[in-house]
């Protein structure tokens, strides 16, 4: 069944959810914690909605990675590298997501909360005397974990930029700002894959929210990608714990009541 047409009010708490998530995605992660409450409350189910939510996911980490390109961090070689397995991974995760009811995604959203929540804690620590903006190369190790991060990505995508980024500082030791450049790269194959792919298995795609949280989120991510060159690591590391506990507090009250 199509979903409603939204009212002005639920635009309004898409676009404002959309800002400060794609905010929090460029700098950290975990916007979907934001947007994935908003879309449920504007009168999609939870299956409609995390597959509405992908709409924003694109058009916002498209706008990031431009950001980060402008700033001088140019991540396309090792993204390109790193999307095959990825969107692997991706293609599984989206296909597991269109088979699960709409309870089933609430309780695989508040579950991931649950996993975010003590990661956001902790703390990486970037190479010394190594350039925050220098992008390293894509090696058979970071292909392999890259394929079970997009396999989680494709399912819920929520947090997903938050695991990117960890795995990225602290088992291949990266450098935070360039991590965040890699992040944002992946999550826009993974989110033009999973779109595609939630339209051919006929999944709910509701585009009048959809386009609304693109522009919203795509204005928040233009912004975050700025100051997470600028402002660096230790306000990157900051802002994955805020939007993670913020997040993680708003889905578990709109689960309970």
């Amino acid at each position: 069944m199509h979903p409603a047409t939204p009212s002005v009010a639920a635009l309004v708490l898409v676009a404002v959810a959309g800002v400060a998530a794609g905010y929090v995605n460029s700098i950290a992660g975990a916007g979907s914690l934001l947007t994935l409450p908003a879309l449920i409350f504007s009168g999609l189910d939870a299956s409609a909605a995390n597959a509405t939510n992908r709409i924003g996911v694109l058009l916002q980490s498209l706008t990031a990675v431009v950001a980060f390109r402008r700033a001088g961090v140019d991540a396309t070689r090792t993204t390109l590298w790193l999307a095959l397995p990825a969107m692997t991974g991706a293609a599984a995760g989206t296909y597991v997501a269109t088979l699960l009811s709409n309870d089933q995604i609430r309780i695989a959203i508040v579950a991931c909360m649950l996993v975010m929540l003590p990661l956001s804690f902790v703390r990486p620590r970037a190479p010394s005397g190594v350039d925050p903006k220098q992008v390293p190369p894509a090696t058979p190790a970071m292909a392999l974990t890259f394929a079970a991060l997009g396999a989680y990505a494709g399912f819920i995508q929520a947090g997903a930029g938050v695991l990117i980024l960890l795995t990225l500082s602290l088992v291949h030791r990266a450098p935070l700002v360039a991590s965040n450049a890699i992040k944002m790269g992946i999550v826009l194959v993974v989110a033009i894959l999973s779109v595609t792919l939630f339209f051919v298995l006929g999944q709910t795609l509701e585009p009048i929210r959809g386009i609304v949280l693109g522009i919203a989120t795509s204005v928040g991510s233009w912004f975050g990608a700025k100051h997470s060159v600028t402002r660096g690591e230790r306000f990157i590391r900051v802002a994955v714990a805020v939007a993670v506990l913020a997040s993680a507090a708003k889905v578990l009250l709109d689960t309970l009541l």
